[in-house]
């Protein structure tokens, strides 16, 4: 990464500099170490986003937009999400049923694909899937695809919300407040 170090200037804006420029460097140094432990940081926190992501192959928007590269897209997240969903768990001594069938799932991803190239483009994943949850026709073609859409539009996709409320409730739950009494004066 080269800088746009340019004698006493840092993109064209006039930098004060000691003579032999050791303390920009330092600084740019430093703000490509700190601009990078973000982002790991970031990426720790946020691990299973992979999964929640491979729920977009459900929006026709996504799908491309011409019949070269159908048939290889969604195939990787779709294994993903089927490896999560469309398998026997077992936790600790229970054992939990697959959501859904795999190999049924893998032929309605296919024809979902078709369809949703010619048909659906516009439509968004909310959309389109509310009117097929409405279609008797449609319902029984893709039921599998269903319950993956039933989950992407049900689950909780950011900490926003939560890290939000635990905010406010750090502020209420202060030192000073929790000694507060109902006496005036």
């Amino acid at each position: 990464m080269s800088s746009e170090i340019r004698g006493s200037q840092f993109h064209s804006v006039d930098m004060i500099r000691d003579p032999s420029g050791v303390d920009l460097e330092v600084a740019l140094s430093f703000q490509r170490l700190y601009a990078q432990a973000v982002c790991d940081a970031l990426e720790n926190r946020f691990v299973d986003n992979d999964l929640i992501d491979c729920f977009k192959i459900l929006s026709p928007t996504n799908l491309p937009q011409r019949q070269v590269g159908l048939s290889s897209y969604g195939v990787v997240q779709l294994d993903l999400l089927l490896k999560q969903h469309g398998e026997e768990m077992r936790i600790g001594g229970t054992t939990y049923r697959p959501l859904v069938n795999a190999a049924a799932c893998k032929q309605e991803f296919f024809a979902f694909k078709v369809q949703g190239s010619c048909e659906w483009s516009d439509r968004t994943l909310e959309d389109l899937w509310t009117s097929i949850s409405w279609s008797p026709s449609l319902k029984l073609k893709f039921p599998n695809l269903l319950t993956f859409a039933d989950i992407a539009r049900c689950q909780c996709v950011s900490t926003a919300t939560c890290e939000r409320a635990f905010s406010v409730q750090n502020n209420i739950k202060q030192k000073n407040r929790n000694r507060m009494t109902t006496t005036l004066g």
